[in-house]
């Protein structure tokens, strides 16, 4: 059963995508694949999970996603 975090991380990364300009260009599908595929990858949602704060979230997924 996922905790607390993970629950905050995953609402978090959902936002983040929901709200950034990608969502609002047609190639989202592409983009929200890659996220499903980060998802995957514990070590970026090691680091997701322990941003302090969300500018360092953000430059987590800009690093990961590009801008």
């Amino acid at each position: 059963m996922p905790s607390s975090a993970d629950f905050v991380t995953g609402n978090t990364l959902a936002v983040a995508t929901l709200t950034s300009p990608i969502a609002d260009s047609q190639s989202h599908v592409p983009q929200l694949s890659a996220m499903i595929t980060a998802l995957q990858d514990s070590s970026f949602v090691e680091a997701a999970r322990e941003a302090a704060d969300p500018e360092t979230l953000a430059q987590i997924l800009a690093a990961r996603f590009g801008e």
